[in-house]
């Protein structure tokens, strides 16, 4: 993506200086979407990212991906830039949860200073009970269920914020992305009765 503090990619940031000349402002950009919800943060891992394909399931991105401390540098290589960062919410053990939280001192810590746009938890939770790429759910999780899921983790990561980056606790720092949906009725799970329901 951006690179790191040493190998910074200069050609997509001048993309994105180009496209803020001309409309007034550098694009935000979303870091996650598909790929969030299999990210797990590894603190041992010497490197940003490794990524494990399964070419039978996915031939597009990595079914297994681990992030590591250096992950975070990508956001100090983009001067004038802000981002959303993407938390996995389809990982839900015990283990995979207090890891999430792990990252979250990280990520706020490498977003402050007016990088963060917003956070977003979970990349179209409507398919986590049939995808193609692995099944995530029970096929009797419910909207409920996801806006129980969402609501319990967003709370324990503001709390986690709150502790690790106090001086970046304003307004801005609760602003959550929408959820990505992969369609409008999937599965019986609509956007509309989850917005609802939380």
């Amino acid at each position: 993506m951006a690179g790191n503090i040493s190998h910074p990619n200069t050609f997509s940031n001048n993309l994105l200086h180009n496209l803020g000349a001309l409309q007034g402002t550098k694009p935000y950009i979303r870091v996650g979407g598909n790929t969030q919800d299999y990210a797990i943060y590894d603190p041992t891992l010497p490197v940003a990212t490794t990524g494990t394909f399964t070419p039978t399931v996915s031939t597009d991105y990595p079914l297994q991906l681990g992030i590591g401390k250096s992950y975070f540098e990508s956001y100090s290589t983009w001067a004038d830039t802000k981002f959303i960062h993407g938390f996995n919410l389809a990982a839900n053990t015990t283990e995979d949860r207090e890891l999430l939280l792990d990252t979250v001192p990280l990520a706020c810590q490498a977003l402050e200073g007016g990088k963060l746009a917003y956070w977003e938890f979970g990349n179209e939770p409507d398919l986590y009970k049939t995808s193609a790429q692995g099944i995530k759910r029970p096929a009797t999780w419910t909207e409920q269920d996801y806006v129980d899921e969402w609501l319990n983790g967003t709370r324990a990561m503001k709390q986690v914020l709150e502790e690790a980056c106090p001086n970046e606790v304003t307004a801005e720092a609760y602003k959550y992305y929408a959820p990505s949906f992969a369609g409008t009725n999937n599965n019986n799970f609509t956007m509309r009765s989850a917005l609802l329901e939380g």
